[in-house]
């Protein structure tokens, strides 16, 4: 009698974790189709998390994942005569990486990704093509060699410590939207095609994270705290400031 108690209990008790067992990966497995499929709208939405080779920390600074084929270029902006496209401008969709290194985006199918990790710091890796589904793509990062921020250090020594006191001050989870409008000293009118830019946050094709002014004069950026914004960089008449707060700012120049 009491071996078939036993036999009966252990029949139910085997039966009750199939069951469960069977229910966690028909749930699983449900979870992943839904994934995997496009969003409502036919956009996709890739995430997943950046760390070190080696270590599996998540990168120092700030690193961005752009839509890379949503870059606008323009002209070098630093030579007025150059016929050729160098230097993405404009709206560019990014988000920022956590300080976890976990990042979420939404695109478009068939989007080339672009993540761009801290100047001096780690090897651009290669863009990511081919998506046509919503998935976790978690990606490595390899560091660049020390010499390459200590000849940064010895070249140019003040672009060297806003770049260390952006990797120690700036939290790319805490961010802040300064926008305003830059005015003509002399004539009191907008002025159009005026960049803006946020230092050491790589956004597009090896520049920081630029806007233009519009016809109105007016710009808008979004930055983590504490980082440093330069306003017509490339002039002599330039203004920089650190954004602590959202920021409204009138400029004449």
């Amino acid at each position: 009698m009491n071996t078939k108690i036993i036999v009966a209990t252990y029949l139910i008790l085997s039966f009750c974790l199939f069951s469960c067992q069977e229910n966690k990966r028909s749930n699983s497995i449900e979870s992943e189709q839904n994934y995997s499929q496009e969003n409502l709208d036919g956009s996709i939405t890739i995430q997943g998390k950046v760390t070190l080779k080696g270590n599996q920390k998540a990168p120092l600074g700030v690193t961005t994942m752009n839509v890379k084929n949503k870059w606008v270029y323009t002209k070098d902006m630093s030579k007025p005569s150059a016929k050729k496209k160098r230097i993405a401008l404009g709206e560019n969709k990014r988000v920022f990486i956590n300080k976890d290194g976990y990042y979420k985006i939404t695109i478009s199918k068939n989007d080339t990704l672009a993540l761009i990790p801290a100047p001096y710091l780690y090897k651009a890796p290669k863009h990511i093509t081919g998506l046509t589904k919503s998935q976790t793509i978690n990606i490595e990062l390899e560091a660049l060699p020390l010499e390459t921020v200590e000849d940064f250090k010895k070249q140019n020594p003040l672009g060297y410590q806003v770049f260390y006191n952006q990797l120690k001050s700036v939290n790319p989870d805490s961010l802040i939207t300064i926008s305003g409008t830059v005015y003509s000293a002399k004539s009191k009118k907008p002025l159009n095609n005026i960049s803006v830019a946020t230092s050491f946050i790589a956004n597009t094709n090896g520049v920081a994270t630029f806007r233009l002014t519009d016809k109105y004069g007016q710009f808008t950026i979004q930055s983590p705290k504490n980082n440093h914004i330069v306003i017509n960089g490339l002039a002599r008449n330039y203004v920089s400031f650190v954004a602590i707060n959202d920021t409204i700012i009138n400029i004449k120049l």
